[in-house]
């Protein structure tokens, strides 16, 4: 039973440690990320069942398709790749480590060159011999000498740790793996806007379907906006002027445009959007209560002064023909109102009836404000991947650039014999061995 039982924890390990898992749990992970790419995610439910349909829509909800990358059975395949590779590293660690360290010292020389080995024989005196020691040293650092029945035995070695080009490979995707992980289990990549001569501490991150609310330990205040467009009004480039407050001092100030962030305290502000908006004053004109609001088409505002919810459909501030904005209003009911706001309020309350008897909407000033649209992103795990990338390129030297080399030398009665074997790059070693053993006599 226990034999059996071996033999089974043996074969699981086996499989487990194979290259071919390795294949087809990298082949996963890119089909996953391939669903991540092509899918659009984290849209509205509604968006999704306009292009897919109710069925197929809650067939990809089941799986979370809509967040790929956030989706359990995703964070599940690193997992596997993270623990596959850690297990073939440590599987492979014997033999990569024997062949470092424990190199025989001595081995029946042969006669015949081969793909990765050299042979060769050589005349050579005592004094040559002693010369050819000093060459090696300076060379490979260190040459084992021994004699043994009237033979002497020379080995040398350098670049054994190009073994490593192994390990160093796969902990540098563990590491890369690790990061990801942590970066999206941990990480927060939010929005906040933040209206010009105004600071806010609140921003929201999209957890699935759902946008949730997240206070920073400090505030964001936006001293100013500025729009640049060409001569058809198109945007051309948008800079924002930011300032750090923590603890009621001032941190930091940048000005950030698109790919020019503030970074702070592993925190990095990312200019993304920007809105127009139309200030207006808010009159309830039967209790006398007032209100202010800042409307864009994409931010309604409550009006606490009136309990509606105002939306913005369209405004002409600056306009030849005088200020004016379309309104609709939403009741605590559900009902929808249209209302006109003009320059001046007799002509708003013309124009919108008896809710213009009840209800007195003004422009607060004649001015087009802006709020900015920060994108804010903390990555903890972007220095795992930086780490890791720095593995990549170290194991790319290692395996590119250094190439074990291991020479076996036994003299006797003014005869040396050679067998050497390299790694990789045996064209290059053999050169390595011409420039060394020249002005030795070979021996046919």
């Amino acid at each position: 039973m226990t034999q059996r039982l071996d033999s089974f924890f043996e074969w699981i390990w086996d499989v487990f440690t194979s290259v071919k898992l390795t294949v087809v749990i990298l082949t996963l992970w890119l089909f996953g990320s391939i669903l991540g790419t092509l899918i659009v995610q984290n849209e509205p439910v509604s968006r999704y069942v306009a292009m897919y349909g109710p069925k197929l829509t809650a067939w990809m909800f089941s799986f979370h398709l809509y967040d790929v990358y956030h989706a359990p059975w995703y964070l599940l395949i690193l997992v596997l790749l993270a623990l596959n590779l850690l297990g073939c590293m440590l599987k492979a660690w014997p033999v990569k480590w024997k062949l470092m360290t424990q190199v025989p010292r001595r081995r029946v020389l042969t006669d015949r060159a081969g793909k990765l080995t050299d042979s060769r024989r050589f005349h050579c005196s005592h004094e040559e011999l002693e010369a050819l020691k000093a060459r090696l040293e300076s060379r490979y650092g260190s040459v084992e000498d021994s004699t043994d029945e009237g033979v002497r035995h020379l080995f040398a070695q350098k670049q054994a740790g190009s073994h490593m080009s192994f390990f160093v490979l796969h902990i540098g995707f563990i590491v890369v793996v690790l990061g990801g992980l942590v970066s999206l289990v941990f990480g927060v990549d939010a929005f906040m806007s933040i209206e010009e001569g105004t600071s806010d501490s609140l921003i929201y991150q999209r957890k699935g379907q759902q946008m949730v609310p997240y206070r920073l330990d400090f505030s964001v205040r936006c001293d100013g906006f500025a729009l640049k467009t060409d001569e058809r009004g198109r945007p051309l480039e948008y800079v924002s002027d930011l300032v750090i407050l923590q603890d009621g001092q001032e941190r930091t100030r940048q000005s950030i445009e698109v790919n020019s962030p503030l970074h702070f305290e592993g925190w990095n502000l990312y200019q993304s959007s920007y809105e127009e908006l139309v200030r207006l004053k808010v009159v309830n004109t039967q209790t006398g209560e007032e209100s202010r609001v800042s409307l864009s088409p994409q931010n309604p505002q409550f009006a606490e002064s009136i309990r509606m919810r105002l939306y913005l459909l369209r405004h002409a501030l600056g306009s030849p023909m005088g200020n004016s904005a379309l309104l609709q209003l939403e009741g605590p009911d559900g009902q929808m109102f249209r209302y006109q706001v003009a320059g001046d309020a007799a002509r708003t309350k013309e124009r919108n009836g008896q809710l213009g008897e009840m209800i007195a909407i003004s422009f607060a000033d004649d001015k087009l404000h802006y709020a900015t649209g920060l994108q804010v992103v903390k990555d903890p795990g972007a220095i795992l991947v930086w780490i890791g990338c720095g593995l990549f390129i170290l194991a790319l030297y290692l395996t590119f650039y250094l190439s074990h080399r291991r020479l076996w030398m036994q003299w006797q009665d003014g005869i040396l014999r050679v067998n050497g074997i390299a790694q990789r790059n045996m064209p290059m070693f053999r050169k390595e061995l011409d420039a060394l053993f020249s002005g030795l006599g070979e021996k046919k």
